[in-house]
Formats: C-alpha cells, sequence, structure tokens
C-alpha cells in the first residue's frame, strides 16, 4: 500500500464508517444470520457493533486520532500478524484498523465465530481505496 495522507486516510475510513452505520441489504443479511455460527450473537447485538464501529469511523475523529502521531512512521510496509477472537462482534476491527491506516500489511486469523462479518467489512476497503487490495 502506498503512503496516504492524514485527510485522506480519514477519509478513506469515514467512508467505510458511513456504510456500516446505514448497512445496505448485504451486510444487513450477514448482520440477521450471524446467529446461525454464533448463538450468542443476536441480529441486534451484531447490528449494535457495526453501527458503533460506523459511528466510531468519522471524519473528525480519525484527523484528531491520527494527527497524534507522526506521518513518517505511516507505509511502514510490514506485514502484521492478527489473530482475531470471536465472542464480541468484530471485535478484532479496531486491531485491523491499527495495522492498515499505519500503512502495514494485516494477516488475519479470524475467529470461525466471527469471521463472516470481518471479512465483508474488509472487502469494502479496496472498492474505496484499491491500494486496500493487497493488505
Amino acid at each position: 500500500m502506498s503512503k496516504f495522507e492524514i485527510p485522506y486516510l480519514a477519509d478513506i475510513f469515514s467512508t467505510l464508517g458511513t456504510q456500516l452505520s446505514c448497512p445496505d441489504d448485504e451486510l444487513s443479511a450477514i448482520i440477521r444470520d450471524e446467529h446461525h455460527y454464533n448463538a450468542w450473537f443476536t441480529a441486534d447485538s451484531v447490528e449494535k457493533a457495526v453501527k458503533a464501529i460506523g459511528r466510531m469511523l468519522n471524519k473528525k475523529d480519525l484527523s484528531t486520532w491520527l494527527n497524534g502521531y507522526p506521518t513518517d512512521r505511516l507505509a511502514a510496509n510490514k506485514q502484521v500478524g492478527l489473530v482475531l477472537a470471536g465472542n464480541i462482534p468484530m471485535v478484532g476491527f479496531h486491531d485491523v484498523l491499527c495495522v492498515l491506516i499505519s500503512g502495514n500489511h494485516a494477516l488475519i486469523k479470524s475467529s470461525s465465530q466471527d469471521n463472516r462479518l470481518i471479512k465483508e467489512v474488509l472487502e469494502r476497503l479496496p472498492l474505496i481505496e484499491p491500494a486496500f487490495g493487497d493488505t
């Protein structure tokens, strides 16, 4: 992934946030079906988690967060392995966000109990910014 300036990173992830805040039909179907893979994941709890992440991914908060770090460290281009838990819907998203937003590549092993939703969300990133297609 190429190096992006903070305002552009905030734009990319806030666009994703907008999509999560107002799930389309495809995402809504996954939200409704998650209880088939993890009985603890009710449609209501999954929807609340997705929408909360969507609200977190707003341009103002992302810019404030990112401006606290030196930009010369972005685009480190390292591979970072992540093993994501599956006990809460999308619990590993913040870990993935930190890896991607710092310019690194995420090698993700998601829980079998929470792999469809995180996969769907991450597949949306290259549609917003193609450079995320190889992360």
